[in-house]
C-alpha cells in the first residue's frame, strides 16, 4: 500500500515544477489522489503482505531526464545504485505490535522528499469494521522550504 504512493512519480516529482505556493499545493492533491486510483483494482480483497520486523523494501523509479543533467550516483541515498534523477523509495517494517511501517522516497534532482510512519487499527462496530489508518507523512520541497503534512484515510465495510 506504502509503494501506491509512488505509483504515478511523474506526479510526485512535479511538485516542485510549480511557482506559486497555491500551484504546488494542487500539484500536492492531484499526486496523493492518483494513488488511490493506483491502487487495488481487483474486486476480490486481499490480504495485505505482512512483512516481519526489519524487512525492507526498496525500489526506484526513473523519472526520465531532468533539467539538472546530472546523472551522478547518489551512493549516500536509500537506494545506493540509484541516480540523482531516480525517485527512491524504501520502507521497513519497524514495530510489530502494533505493525507500524516507516518509509522515506526522494528524488535528489528534484529537491523533494517524503518520509512517514503507518499503522492500522481496527475496530468492529456491530455489523461492519472499521480500519483506522494511523500516523501521517511529510513532504518537504527543500527548494521552497514548504513542508505538506498528509495523512491516511481509514476505511469502513458492511
Amino acid at each position: 500500500m506504502l509503494a501506491d504512493f509512488l505509483a504515478h512519480p511523474d506526479e510526485f516529482v512535479n511538485v516542485t515544477d510549480h511557482q506559486t505556493p497555491r500551484d504546488r499545493f494542487i500539484q500536492v492533491v492531484k499526486w496523493y489522489l492518483s494513488a488511490f486510483h493506483a491502487g487495488r483494482k481487483s474486486a476480490v480483497p486481499k490480504k495485505p503482505y505482512n512483512p516481519i520486523l526489519g524487512e525492507t523494501f526498496q525500489c526506484l523509479y526513473d523519472i526520465g531526464s531532468s533539467s539538472s543533467s546530472n546523472d551522478a550516483i547518489a551512493k549516500d541515498g536509500p537506494v545506493s545504485w540509484a541516480s540523482d534523477n531516480h525517485v527512491t523509495f524504501i520502507a521497513e517494517q519497524t514495530s510489530h505490535h502494533p505493525p507500524i511501517a516507516s518509509f522515506y522516497a526522494e528524488c535528489p534532482a528534484k529537491h523533494i522528499q517524503i518520509d512517514g510512519c503507518l499503522w492500522t487499527k481496527s475496530k468492529f462496530l456491530g455489523l461492519s469494521v472499521a480500519v483506522h489508518m494511523i500516523g501521517d507523512a511529510i513532504l518537504t520541497l527543500l527548494d521552497h522550504d514548504e513542508r505538506y503534512v498528509i495523512t491516511f484515510p481509514s476505511a469502513y465495510g458492511r
